[in-house]
Formats: C-alpha cells, sequence, structure tokens
C-alpha cells in the first residue's frame, strides 16, 4: 500500500484542512471498526479535577488507551516490528488527509475526541529541529479549537522511531 491508496483528500496551504479532517473523521466511523471501537471507548473516560495550592488540573484515566501506552519502545522491540505510521503496514481500512510533507491520520486510541496523529510521509528519525515551521502551519490550518503538541521519542510516543511531530485533539471541554 501507498500513500496514495491511503489519502482521502490532499489540501494545500490556505484550503480547508480542519474541515478536510472533520470529513476524514466522518469517513473513519463509517469505514473502520477500530477506529470505532477507540472512539467508543472514550466512554470509559475517567476524570477527576485535582486542586493542590490553588492550582486546578484535570487527571483522566482511559482504559481503551493501554494497548498504546503499553506498547514496547525499546531499541529492540521497535526494530523487530513493522512501523504502523508507514502506509504498507496501515489497516487498510485506514484512512487520512495530506497537508505538505505529513498526512493527518485519527488515532485509533484517542485520548480525547478528534485525536490525530501526523506523521510525515518518509520514514526517518523523529526530530522537532527544523520542524517547527511546518508543525505551526498545520496548527494555523487545523485551527484554535483543537491543541497541539510534540510526541517526541522521549514523551511515550509509541511510534519512536517515524517523524511524527504533532498530535491534535479536540480541547478538554
Amino acid at each position: 500500500m501507498s500513500w496514495d491508496s491511503v489519502i482521502l483528500e490532499e489540501c494545500e496551504s490556505g484550503s480547508s484542512l480542519a474541515g478536510a479532517v472533520e470529513r476524514l473523521f466522518a469517513s473513519q466511523r463509517l469505514d473502520w471498526r477500530q477506529f470505532q471501537e477507540g472512539e467508543a471507548a472514550l466512554s470509559m473516560l475517567r476524570r477527576k479535577e485535582l486542586t493542590v495550592d490553588g492550582q486546578h488540573v484535570i487527571v483522566q484515566a482511559n482504559p481503551g488507551r493501554r494497548r498504546s501506552t503499553l506498547a514496547k519502545t525499546d531499541t529492540e522491540s521497535v526494530a523487530a516490528r513493522n512501523c504502523f505510521l508507514c502506509p504498507q503496514h496501515m489497516p487498510p481500512e485506514e484512512r487520512g488527509v495530506a497537508y505538505g510533507s505529513y498526512v493527518i491520520l485519527p488515532n485509533p486510541y484517542p485520548v480525547l475526541g478528534r485525536h490525530c496523529t501526523i506523521p510525515h510521509r518518509e520514514h526517518r528519525p523523529q526530530r522537532v529541529k527544523g520542524q517547527v515551521g511546518a508543525m505551526l502551519g498545520i496548527a494555523r490550518g487545523l485551527g484554535p479549537e483543537m491543541v497541539v503538541f510534540y510526541n517526541g521519542p522521549r514523551c511515550g510516543a509509541s511510534a519512536p522511531d517515524h517523524h511524527e511531530p504533532i498530535e491534535r485533539m479536540r480541547r478538554l471541554e
């Protein structure tokens, strides 16, 4: 499988990236069972607000994320598996929206609603250096209703070997 068979829509700078991502999620809700199950698992999400010294923190537990959060990311385990962010190893139902050198994919193990993973089209090591401009362009294209963060190889990324500059998700409500 190639990126051409995965990509539902190609977005250019200035086009409606947010709209394309909404259409992607609607399509994946109909066509991809693993994604449907991941979104359904959000109903088991437990949140608690903690207050320490006047500061509020929301803590959440999502049992549906166990497979992702417990993924082995040591060098040997990563070397022994196929990269699930490369198109030839993705589930056949998974689709994405292309934006420059990146592809926006729905995360089948979401932390919150509309959780995306945004890998580079090339399989290459994760490095934030030299990618900030691209990340800001994607963030701008997706709009202010989303939160952006870099999930690097030392930050708990379950694919530390593939450049995955940012993950995107809806803000906590």
